[in-house]
């Protein structure tokens, strides 16, 4: 939080110094438009790069239980199958994010409160649903193999439901350049030799 606010202010100062001399504007509205557009700035790259770090932990988090789920199946324990796991899936922040987990139970925390810290580092439903059913299996002393074969499923499925849905929406994205475009161009050849 500190450090994002230290971003925030040097960009603020550093735009609001830099933009009056590439603006048409007076030096104050120059420094004004600076400041606002560089703390702005420092929000829309922040957020775009959490957009893309929440869609690379959900496309790798299905393969990764799939993974854990046949580890854990083997006879592994958690820890020994989170290593295994993590050694596995292709290079991104589920990767980071399950070493960084891993070290900490080598450390003595337990799965439970690495679970929990999991969640509070990736703010993500899907993660969070996959942490709680590990954390109540772990309270209840059940078994988490089938735990995480049925979560891997769901998460696909919703996954596919999600993807279905955008194609749906980009069909109806589609009419309007076909309506304003395509049937002009047809109105246009048809009505203007009888006209």
């Amino acid at each position: 939080e500190e450090e994002v606010l230290a971003i925030k202010i040097v960009m603020s100062v550093a735009c609001s110094l830099l933009l009056p001399f590439y603006l048409p504007f007076t030096p104050v509205a120059g420094v004004l438009l600076g400041a606002v557009s560089g703390w702005y700035f420092v929000i829309f790259l922040l957020k775009r790069r959490s957009r893309k770090r929440k869609l690379s932990v959900e496309f790798s988090l299905p393969s990764m239980l799939d993974w854990l789920c046949l580890s854990v199946e083997a006879g592994l324990d958690f820890a020994s199958a989170i290593a295994r796991v993590s050694e596995r899936i292709s290079e991104g922040p589920l990767k980071v994010e399950l070493n960084r987990m891993n070290s900490e139970m080598k450390m003595g925390v337990s799965r439970r409160e690495a679970l929990l810290s999991l969640t509070k580092r990736l703010p993500i439903p899907s993660v969070k649903s996959f942490a709680m059913l590990l954390v109540q299996s772990d309270s209840l002393g059940t078994a988490i193999g089938p735990i995480l074969r049925i979560s891997s499923s769901r998460l696909r499925e919703e996954r596919f439901a999600r993807a279905e849905k955008k194609g749906i929406a980009a069909s109806q994205k589609a009419m309007i350049p076909l309506a304003f475009c395509i049937m002009t161009a047809t109105f246009i050849v048809i009505f203007c030799p009888l006209i």
